[in-house]
């Protein structure tokens, strides 16, 4: 999917992931989460970077889509919220800080098979020590070729992450439809 593509020729409010306020989940979990510096990865427009700033978190959103970023740019700079923005493909993350809380909606599913566990490996590296990683990705209720199992998510994270509750949520997308995500807060494991 050409994801620069998908910010340039269809209206925010009509990307079928896209929402103006964050998940249920999100504001439910910022209330036990330690505040302090967090990564909002795939952050799209930037929704779920600008709530994590207005509750008292140092913010930092990344996404692989130059357009996505110019928006949740100019979205943070309408609020007067200072968030760092960058472009980067969340597999080659190279950062030296360590985050107190890493936010992802949307991303780990579209992760290729064979890079799941990479991924895992890297959102392990960068968060600080009881540091928490809250997933939210495809339910298989849905039946796409990137839903995952309950099991697939204590498969992949299981090593490294104390996995909280699994819940699954429901996302309604812009034309009415429905999508089922799993919803989990892990603690990083001491290993």
């Amino acid at each position: 999917m050409d994801w620069d593509d998908v910010y340039r020729t269809v209206e925010l409010d009509r990307i079928p992931w896209h929402t103006n306020n964050p998940p249920k989940a999100l504001v439910e979990s910022v209330r036990t989460v330690r505040k302090g510096l967090a990564l909002d990865v795939c952050c799209g427009a930037g929704t779920n970077a600008l709530f994590l700033a207005k509750n008292g978190f140092e913010v930092r959103g990344v996404d692989i889509s130059r357009r996505a970023i110019a928006i949740a740019r100019s979205r943070a700079d309408k609020e007067n919220l200072k968030i760092e923005f960058f472009v980067g493909d969340v597999l080659d993350l190279k950062e030296k800080d360590r985050y107190d809380f890493i936010f992802d909606r949307g991303c780990f599913h579209h992760i290729q098979n064979e890079d799941k566990p990479k991924f895992v490996r890297r959102i392990y590296r960068l968060l600080s020590t009881g540091g928490r990683y809250q997933l939210m990705a495809f339910s298989d209720r849905n039946h796409f070729d990137k839903s995952l199992t309950k099991e697939d998510i204590k498969n992949y994270f299981g090593k490294y992450f104390e996995i909280g509750q699994i819940k699954e949520t429901v996302h309604n997308e812009p034309d009415g439809a429905k999508v089922y995500m799993y919803n989990t807060v892990m603690k990083k494991r001491r290993l």
